[in-house]
């Protein structure tokens, strides 16, 4: 379980990052706003997308608490939350500043 687990919380940084660097909704004017005013808009959108990518994280932690409940070998809930956080943050990290610095 825990190379699935791991496996999922990559999977999920990945599609939070790619989704914080490429998708705007918007018109081209409220893109340079938002570009000019990126020590405001920064932070925001980062929130945005790891609270994004918390929220396909939810499914596989009621998955672990239902397997843990069933089965003998106990998946730690805690270092599972701990970890998932960590992990989906840096991906949207990474997916932010490639959308605001162009890194790629």
């Amino acid at each position: 379980m825990k190379e699935f687990n791991a496996i999922a919380i990559g999977c999920m940084a990945i599609f939070a990052g790619f989704c914080a660097s490429f998708f705007f909704i918007g018109s081209e004017e409220g893109l340079n706003k938002i570009m000019e005013e990126y020590y405001i808009s920064f932070p925001l959108r980062f929130i945005a997308f790891t609270l994004f990518g918390l929220l396909w994280f939810t499914p596989l932690l009621i998955l672990n608490f239902i397997i843990n409940k069933f089965f003998k070998p106990k998946t730690s809930i805690v270092g599972l939350i701990k970890l998932g956080v960590v992990v989906i943050s840096i991906g949207s990290l990474v997916g932010t500043s490639v959308f605001y610095f162009g890194l790629f």
